[in-house]
């Protein structure tokens, strides 16, 4: 997968730090603050886990809610133009299973 290869995710990664920072100011986690950015455009995440801990850490991802100023902030932080590499094979048709 073109994101995942070193170059690629090494940038990607950069744009990690600068949402993990926005999530240490909220008092949340990573994924706590991307389950509440889907939840602040109107779309209801349902996460997936194997471990109970992160069952708990998605469920409370419910209670952060993202301002308006917040949600502002995370696209800044992550603007579509610097995500580095596709999101998936570029030989395969989407919605292909493979």
């Amino acid at each position: 997968l073109p994101r995942f290869q070193p170059e690629a995710f090494a940038a990607n990664r950069r744009l990690v730090e600068r949402v993990e920072e926005i999530a240490r100011e909220k008092g949340a986690t990573l994924a706590q603050v991307a389950l509440a950015w889907v939840a602040a455009h109107g779309v209801v995440p349902i996460p997936g886990t194997r471990r109970a801990s992160r069952l708990d850490e998605n469920a409370a991802a419910a209670d952060l809610v993202l301002s308006a100023e917040d949600v502002r902030r995370l696209a800044e932080a992550v603007p579509a133009a610097e995500v580095s590499g596709g999101r998936g094979e570029p030989d395969v048709p989407a919605g292909t299973d493979r």
